[in-house]
């Protein structure tokens, strides 16, 4: 993907799927990268039991995270940007 593509994509990242691992998740955005998040960037995520943690809802056209059973509703964006609640020492991969 060429810088100029970057640029029109910035500000505007959707998610089209999520895929939940034991210490972290992946968002699967629609421009073909993937962000992987540790759990421990969002404590309700890291306090959640593996059920509460696959029962997610991608809405808001790919805008927004949402775990029902946890109150937990996050932006895509926030992520894409490294806009959390607790930072880590190293950077996420994308």
């Amino acid at each position: 993907m060429d810088c100029e593509k970057l640029q029109e994509l910035k500000g505007n990242a959707q998610a089209c799927g999520l895929s939940v691992g034991q210490r972290e998740f992946a968002v699967l955005l629609r421009d073909g990268r993937r962000v992987v998040v540790p759990f421990a960037c969002f404590p309700r995520l890291e306090r959640a039991t593996p059920e509460q943690r696959r029962h997610f809802e991608v809405y808001a056209d790919g805008k927004m995270l949402h775990w029902p059973d946890l109150d937990e509703d996050i932006e895509v964006q926030h992520i894409v940007d490294g806009r959390m609640p607790i930072k880590l020492a190293e950077p996420l991969a994308v």
